[in-house]
């Protein structure tokens, strides 16, 4: 071997070495690595901010966006995070080593207006203003108004015989619309529903109830966990019994739990102040995912529906 060829083998093993230390040490740290996205979904984690620890490992919980969540998944970052169930079965479809051990957040959706209405039939020929384009607002709207023989169409101007569906990036760009009365109909999610002071028609958790014959609501957000966790059957029943627990926690604490977000990073939840009845209204629980497969596939399937290139996950989707 040549001393060039030698140098380059060496140099090469040194690197290999320094990078499995590196990688050693942050094993051997120990710490859960938990990622939430903002708003609702971090409701679902919320005692965990004060437990600290989980099956005696420390927990570390990042309040970040939607996208890190998901990026954090992809490069097996996130131990634990909690996300919506559709992004959970595409990525799990995509071949990552999670698995989704429950369901969390059941619906917060309401259609409020400055119209009074008593039927969906009665949108027909009017515009409905809704954040949520190719999710969950958008896909449970969808199948309440397909259920119901409500034809519909995405247009920002009204359509005869039409219920009309013009989509947002967010409810900040709705509310001063509505409650000038520019716009007459809107889809909103709490806790934005409570802090805007609108009218609500109706509560589509209970229309999806009608849609669908199923009881519970729709569960859009979860909790997805690396498979090497799940192994120990112990952290499994751990995390899910925290989980548990997190809803007294949060209706315990139902006054001081936004401030606790807040401490810990959210920017969602600056200037609320949650109730007993707002916290209801998010309709946070905690189910086993192999416990409500029906319902998680009933939201799949309309969400399959509405988006043709999403495919239901596979039986190994649904944790131990």
């Amino acid at each position: 071997m040549s001393k060039k060829i030698f140098s380059i083998a060496v140099c090469a093993l040194t690197i290999i070495v320094f990078s499995s230390a590196l990688f050693a040490c942050s094993a051997a740290d120990g710490s859960l690595q938990i990622y939430v996205p903002d708003g609702a979904p971090a409701l679902t984690v919320a005692n965990l901010f004060t437990a600290n620890k989980l099956s005696g490992k420390d927990v570390k919980i990042t309040i970040t966006t939607g996208a890190d969540v998901q990026a954090k998944i992809l490069n097996g970052e996130a131990d634990v995070a909690v996300c919506p169930t559709n992004m959970a079965a595409a990525l799990y479809n995509k071949g990552v080593d999670y698995s989704l051990v429950s369901a969390n957040l059941f619906g917060l959706l309401y259609l409020v207006g400055n119209k009074p209405v008593q039927s969906l039939d009665e949108l027909a020929g009017s515009v409905v203003h809704s954040i949520g384009k190719n999710n969950t607002p958008e896909f449970v709207f969808k199948k309440i108004l397909t259920a119901q023989g409500i034809d519909y169409v995405d247009s920002d101007t009204p359509v005869q015989g039409k219920v009309a569906l013009r989509y947002y990036g967010a409810g900040g760009e709705i509310i001063p619309r509505l409650k000038s009365g520019d716009i007459s109909y809107a889809i909103l999610g709490e806790p934005a529903v409570t802090k805007a002071d609108v009218t609500e028609l109706f509560d589509l958790q209970d229309l999806w109830q009608t849609a669908t014959n199923l009881d519970g609501g729709y569960p859009q957000a979860g909790v997805f966990v690396k498979n090497s966790l799940l192994k120990d059957g112990k952290f499994t029943d751990n995390l899910l019994s925290a989980l548990r627990d997190n809803t007294q926690f949060i209706a315990d604490n139902a006054d001081s739990v936004a401030e606790l977000l807040v401490e810990n990073g959210s920017n969602d939840f600056n200037g609320i102040t949650f109730t007993e009845s707002l916290i209801n209204r998010c309709n946070i629980r905690c189910v086993k995912a192999s416990d409500c497969k029906t319902q998680i596939e009933a939201y799949f399937n309309a969400i399959a529906t509405a988006n043709l290139s999403f495919k239901l996950p596979a039986d190994g989707f649904y944790g131990r």
